[in-house]
């Protein structure tokens, strides 16, 4: 090999080598992004987490198998279950807890829809109405089914826009509503056995099957039966409710969304771009 191509081969060299540490340096930057926001994300898991246990008290502690005072640790497997939860790690979006009663429930959620975030509520039973470990488990069981119902935040969000236009019959709503939470129940069961039977075990708590539905869910139809059996008005309270609510409230707001849609579009056309199609419309919005 000649000097030249020596030369040649060094500079290709080192050419490559940096080309190699700045690939390096752009994928450190990428992760360091994403502990970033992830941490970020658990930051808000945790921040939730605390105004929920201030909130509703009765969830911070138990007596355990020895009759002892125990409080819920931060380092907790059911704990660290919630907050994940909160940082939307598995639903994909933040979860709040908002501290209003729910009315009518035990617990219930809000679905991220119409820029309105994704939130939790649970009942705050007083002391007289059951024991200290029956209060306790009962708030943590809604407050993991609401969780998981949120999983199902797209399919009710699917339904409410097939409601607004006209493309599911009320009854067919109810039923799919209902079907969803159904799957919710299945998840939170699955919960119990895997985490919440675990934490007991290692905590000395006595768990109550029954707050739990007894541990195990019939088929659908079966289970929908359970409810007419109680007397119970659900599903079609809160469904019916909700069904009437997507035809008007939520159909007027398609049709809102739609209608901007078109404007940009159009704006776009007669501009040639995004930033001046918006202004465009703000400004007919304004008139």
């Amino acid at each position: 090999m000649n000097p030249s191509q020596q030369a040649k081969l060094l500079l290709c060299i080192a050419v490559n080598a940096a080309a190699f540490c700045c690939v390096l340096t752009a994928n450190a930057d990428e992760n360091n992004t994403l502990v970033k926001n992830e941490q970020t994300l658990i930051n808000h898991g945790e921040f939730q987490m605390k105004r929920m246990l201030s909130d509703r008290l009765q969830m911070n502690l138990f007596l355990n198998s020895r009759r002892e005072t125990v409080y819920v640790d931060t380092t907790d497997t059911i704990y660290q279950w919630m907050v994940r939860r909160y940082a939307g790690v598995v639903t994909g979006g933040r979860i709040f807890w908002d501290p209003v009663l729910p009315k009518g429930f035990n617990a219930d959620h809000s679905t991220p829809i119409m820029g309105d975030p994704a939130t939790i509520r649970i009942a705050n039973p007083s002391v007289e109405e059951a024991p200290v470990n029956t209060r306790f488990e009962k708030q943590w069981f809604w407050a993991v089914f609401e969780m998981h119902n949120l999983e199902n935040s797209r399919g009710f969000a699917d339904l409410f826009t097939r409601v607004a236009r006209d493309q599911i019959s009320r009854e067919k709503f109810i039923q799919a509503s209902a079907h969803l939470e159904y799957l919710a129940m299945k998840r939170t069961l699955k919960f119990y056995h895997n985490t919440w039977c675990k934490w007991a075990a290692t905590s000395s708590f006595v768990t109550d099957l029954s707050i739990w539905q007894g541990g195990a869910l019939p088929e659908f139809e079966s289970w929908l039966q359970l409810f007419k059996k109680s007397d119970s008005k659900y599903p079609e309270v809160p469904f019916g409710a909700t069904y009437t609510w997507a035809a008007t409230e939520y159909k007027k707001y398609l049709s809102l969304e739609n209608k901007a849609n078109v404007q940009v579009q159009e704006g776009q056309k007669r501009s040639g771009s995004t930033g001046a199609a918006k202004e465009e419309v703000k400004k007919n919005a304004q008139q």
